[in-house]
This record gives structure tokens, C-alpha cells and sequence, in this order.
């Protein structure tokens, strides 16, 4: 299952400047199949659908339907009881959501020669699902994919190279960066995307927001 998800990762990668429609399908189904492979190491059969009726041959056959993400999730949480944080459920619902209206209907911008604000999008949505997914697989579960370190390293490396596409909007958003902090706005690196562009503004103190300009990661924090 581990195999399949970075092949997955790997091939959204390759298609995202010329297929972005199977760039987001791919991407989100490296994200799935990540979390069953968790979900595995609880016990095989809680990655069917009807764990009940499970059987062995066939899981093995590959004759089964395997269950959702967000039934993956559910279970991990209230069978595993590995918790997943909030924003981490959250991004990931919304990958999939993306996943599915490119699944069920036709969106013109996705199809012949994709723009620049289309590929921009992708990347901010795949950056915030990666650093996430990430620290998942290299912090809480480090110890159960610890086989998988230097697979992960390189579609870390993979993710990395992907955010030249968020250059120009950062290059665009420069000006007003620099213009900002004369004003005493402050400014630090995105923990998703990189760039220098997560701006921090006061709710009510010690609650802070922090928003990227360019990938559009954040929220609020203490």
C-alpha cells in the first residue's frame, strides 16, 4: 500500500504542469492510501469497508472494497485511537473534495493548456497537504514507516522543486511585503510553501492570526 502511495505521489508530481486534473486525482490518492496503510497496521481488515466479512484470500487477491478516507480517518481515530488533527482533517477533506468535482464534472480550465493561476492553485493546495501528510509520516508516525525514510525524504525533495511555480506570485507580492513591514506588520516563512510570506496579525492577544499571501496556509494560533 506504501508502494502504490508514493508511485501516486510521484505521478502527480510529473503530471501537474501538463495534467493538472490528474495531478489533484493522483495526489489525493497518495494521501488515501497513506492513511489505510496506517489504518493496516491496526489490522488488515479495517481497510474494508465491512470489516466483518472480511477475508483473507481475497484481501491478499486484491478482490475487496476498501473503505473512504474520511471512513479511514474515522476509524483510525475511534478504533486506533490515533487522533489526527483538526486542520490536518480539514485539509485533507478538502483535497478530496477537489478530487471529487474533478472526478464527476467537467471543469474547462483544468483541460488543453492549463494557466498559470490554475497550476498556482494546485500547488498551494498539494504544498499545504504535503507538509501535513509529512509530519504525519516523520513525526507521529515515524516509528511505524521508518522503513519507508529515504522514500519519503525524496518526494519531500519532489515537493520542494514543485514550488517554483509559487515564485512569481511571491515575486509579485514583494512590493507589498516590504511596504507592509515599514508598517509594522510582521512577516515569517510559511511552514507550507516556504516563502517568506506568512503575515501575522493580532486578534485579541495571546490569539494571533497568520495567513501566507502566497499558498494561503495558516490560522489562527497562540
Amino acid at each position: 500500500v506504501v508502494k502504490n502511495a508514493i508511485d501516486f505521489f510521484k505521478k502527480s508530481i510529473s503530471e501537474l504542469k501538463n495534467e493538472p486534473k490528474y495531478s489533484v486525482i493522483n495526489f489525493c490518492s497518495a494521501i488515501e492510501l497513506f492513511l489505510k496503510a496506517r489504518l493496516m497496521l491496526e489490522h488488515w481488515s479495517l481497510i474494508i469497508v465491512k470489516p466483518e466479512q472480511a477475508n483473507f484470500d481475497k484481501f491478499i487477491m486484491g478482490d475487496f472494497q476498501s473503505v473512504s478516507m474520511d471512513g479511514a480517518i474515522d476509524r483510525l481515530a475511534n478504533i486506533g485511537r490515533i487522533i489526527i488533527h483538526p486542520d490536518e482533517i480539514k485539509c485533507f477533506n478538502q483535497i478530496r473534495e477537489h478530487r471529487n468535482k474533478l472526478v464527476h464534472f467537467f471543469h474547462a480550465k483544468y483541460a488543453g493548456d492549463p494557466d498559470k493561476t490554475t497550476i498556482q492553485a494546485i500547488v498551494s493546495e498539494q504544498c499545504k497537504g504535503w507538509y501535513y501528510l509529512h509530519r504525519l509520516l516523520t513525526e507521529n508516525w515515524k516509528k511505524e514507516f521508518i522503513n519507508y525514510t529515504s522514500e519519503i525524504s525524496e518526494l519531500d525533495e519532489l515537493m520542494r522543486k514543485q514550488r517554483h511555480f509559487l515564485a512569481a506570485k511571491y515575486d509579485l507580492l514583494k512590493e507589498k511585503i516590504t511596504e507592509d513591514r515599514k508598517n509594522g506588520t510582521k512577516y515569517f516563512p510559511c511552514f507550507s510553501c516556504g516563502f517568506e510570506s506568512l503575515r501575522q496579525r493580532d486578534i485579541l492577544p495571546p490569539l494571533l492570526n497568520r495567513e501566507c499571501l502566497v499558498c494561503n496556509a495558516g490560522g489562527e494560533v497562540l
